[in-house]
């Protein structure tokens, strides 16, 4: 069981990577899921996401425009929480934390993601992944739409059914970053339990 301790202020923490696959995801064979990080990585990483959300996301600072060919391959950190971490404002209320990894496809404008390797905060692993499907949005903030889905469970809880609306911008000269965010419910024993907020940001 790994536990962490998160002594700075939550948000998206960014580390360049690659990409593998996960049923319903259009392009599996594009996305390299890493190996699981430490504690002090990820701990690491959602240093680097507040400052991608809070100081560039909520300021605003959106990429001018999105490449129209290539592909780019992304890792980050993902957080879920109560719908208010969306606005950037709590996210050190987040209850839970993972690591993302992103393969964007600029000429078909698919963004397709694996969030994996989920822990509660300072309690136990998640098994099971949520994964991203979305598209590039080119209008003048340069940015995407889509969702994210997936099962989720440890011993504690047992499977839980995830899903969020998903909304976000390209960060960065050349769309080189990507931070996102939405609501969604999750399902547990047939009943639909309570509403959720998810965040992440990745280059």
């Amino acid at each position: 069981m790994n536990t962490f301790y998160i002594t700075i202020p939550i948000i998206f923490a960014l580390t360049a990577c690659g990409g593998n696959g996960a049923d319903g995801v259009a392009n599996v064979d594009r996305i390299v899921v890493g190996a699981a990080v430490s504690d002090e990585v990820l701990q690491s990483r959602i240093g680097v996401l507040t400052d991608a959300y809070v100081d560039d996301y909520e300021a605003g600072n959106f990429a001018s425009s999105v490449p129209v060919s290539g592909r780019a391959s992304m890792s980050g950190a993902v957080l879920i929480g109560d719908p208010g971490i969306v606005d950037g404002t709590n996210l050190d209320t987040a209850d839970v934390a993972g690591q993302i990894d992103i393969s964007v496809d600029f000429a078909t404008n698919e963004v397709d993601g694996i969030a994996s390797n989920f822990h509660v905060i300072d309690g136990a692993d998640f098994d099971g992944q949520l994964t991203l499907d979305a598209t590039i949005l080119r209008d003048t903030k340069a940015g995407i739409a889509g969702t994210m889905s997936g099962v989720l469970e440890n011993a504690e809880t047992g499977p839980s059914d995830l899903s969020f609306d998903i909304q976000g911008n390209f960060m960065g000269a050349g769309a080189s970053g990507l931070v996102a965010g939405g609501t969604g419910r999750v399902i547990y024993d047939g009943d639909d339990i309570d509403a959720l907020g998810l965040v992440f940001a990745a280059d």
